[in-house]
């Protein structure tokens, strides 16, 4: 017999059907709600057999003044020069020195030297330009100049610290250049003698030098100049390139120019030689040679009379409502969480600082890429990284996709605790005041290994953070800001 359906009850479970339903689509929103973010997303029960609590911590924040950074310049790295007005931060001046030798030692570079006598045409120095941060309409004076004799520019090192003294300069400059920062990257032609064909190149800065300073080259010999690069140094100790600010119109920018590239860096003198009656052209090249004696130089000043950031310094408030955090050189914020020492027991599944970009004065002044995370140790005088949520691989590298740290637009940035959260919790662990900073690198002491309590090391090597010096500056919510406070999310369970 084939069995009859019966229509009330099958209505009956229709309804019942689409109710569950509906119950089952409003129990997973709910759930869905307590995750905002994706890190630590594994660590959430998936089930409703568990209940987890969604909380805010407050905490008391607090921005520090400029600290003297130790980043060094390395030969490779990218070189900042400019002068850069900020009405939010303050001005930033950047100049840049280095040296120079000739591609060989041991020979005169200069062929048929003394059929050259003072035919010297010119004296061009080129610089590869790799790009800039701030108002890309900026117009700077560069001011070329030889570094002074006396100057303690040593060829032992290969790079200086960015709060070095500034090295003494001869007075009278070699050359200088107005230069139009919307045209550095531009294609520009030039000929390598008079009797050359033309040649192109992008992204070269070319500025013609005084021509007196060829005809000095030119005068050198083996013995006294040409057969080392020390020696050399001794009768050329380098270049200097620095920003007349008072020439400058508009003084908002800095450049990037990258001096190991000896395809485009290098100073060019163009002469013309007599054989047999008949004038031939000829140049000869002085490079940034990193693999023999090279010296370099980034020194950066901050002056910030004046600025938000400097009242935002000056104000005893306890609790900043905003935080200034400028590259390095530059500054940085503490943050303690007071919650945290207090916490009972509990399993953690995510414990993260939020913190809020606000918005400030001059948009073409770009956020930092990255910011760093660590904590002070005031006991042993150093800055640790935190333990278990911060780890690095074999190659020195830290995990900042897992960690945090990256710029979300012009969201914010989010750092994962969950890990120290819980050790705090669980180990008693030791609660350290956090600092948050933009460096081009840093080298906080590491924790190598998962043990309580911790040993800590010096990592062989700084971390590399952000790849270009003094780029990007943000100003955060802080602890007692109105509407974008930094406070920390935990989601977790009783135990």
């Amino acid at each position: 017999m084939i069995p009859q359906f019966n229509q009330t009850i099958g209505v009956k479970k229709f309804y019942f059907g689409v109710a569950f339903l509906l119950a089952a689509l409003i129990l997973v929103q709910s759930c869905q709600k307590i995750d905002t973010t994706h890190i630590g997303i594994g660590l959430i029960p998936a089930g409703d057999n568990v209940p987890v609590y969604d909380t805010l911590l407050d905490v008391v924040t607090d921005t520090n003044f400029l600290y003297l950074d130790s980043s060094r310049i390395t030969s490779t790295e990218d070189h900042a020069l400019g002068y850069l007005e900020d009405p939010e931060f303050g001005n930033t001046s950047a100049a840049v020195y280095f040296g120079l030798s000739p591609l060989t030692t041991g020979s005169n570079p200069f062929p048929n030297k003394d059929s050259i006598g003072d035919r010297i045409d010119s004296v061009v120095l080129s610089l590869s330009y790799t790009g800039m941060y701030g108002d890309s309409f900026s117009v700077e004076n560069i001011r070329v100049s030889e570094i002074a004799s006396t100057a303690d520019f040593k060829d032992s090192l290969t790079g200086y610290p960015v709060s070095a003294p500034y090295f003494p300069l001869v007075s009278q400059p070699l050359g200088t250049a107005t230069v139009d920062f919307t045209k550095l990257n531009d294609a520009k032609q030039f000929k390598q003698g008079k009797d050359t064909a033309l040649t192109t190149q992008e992204n070269v800065l070319r500025i013609k030098l005084d021509r007196s300073l060829g005809l000095r080259l030119a005068a050198y010999d083996t013995t006294s100049a040409y057969s080392s690069d020390s020696l050399f140094a001794t009768k050329f100790k380098g270049i200097a390139l620095t920003i007349d600010s008072v020439a400058s119109s508009r003084k908002k920018a800095l450049a990037y120019f990258n001096l190991s590239d000896t395809a485009k860096t290098k100073l060019t003198v163009y002469y013309r030689t007599s054989s047999g009656g008949v004038l031939d052209t000829g140049y000869v090249n002085f490079i940034y040679n990193t693999s023999t004696s090279a010296r370099n130089a980034n020194l950066l000043r901050r002056t910030i009379t004046g600025t938000n950031y400097q009242r935002n310094l000056a104000s005893t408030t306890p609790n900043k409502d905003r935080l200034y955090i400028q590259s390095g050189p530059g500054s940085y914020a503490t943050i303690s969480v007071p919650g945290l020492s207090t916490m009972t027991n509990r399993l953690i599944y995510k414990a993260e600082l939020i913190m809020k970009i606000l918005p400030s004065q001059e948009n073409a002044f770009l956020t930092p890429p990255i910011l760093f995370l660590d904590q002070s140790d005031p006991v042993n005088s150093r800055y640790i990284t935190v333990q278990n949520d911060f780890l690095i691989d074999n190659s020195g590298n830290y995990n900042y996709t897992t960690f945090g740290g990256l710029v979300k637009g012009d969201t914010g940035y989010i750092f994962n605790l969950t890990r120290y959260f819980q050790s705090v919790i669980s180990r008693k662990q030791t609660v350290y005041k956090f600092r948050v900073s933009a460096p081009f690198q840093t080298q906080p002491y590491y924790a190598s290994s998962d043990v309580y309590p911790p040993t800590y090391s010096l990592p062989t090597y700084p971390f590399l953070i952000n790849s270009l010096i003094a780029r990007g500056r943000v100003v955060l919510g802080g602890g007692s800001h109105s509407t974008q406070k930094m406070r920390v999310r935990l989601v977790y369970s009783r135990i």
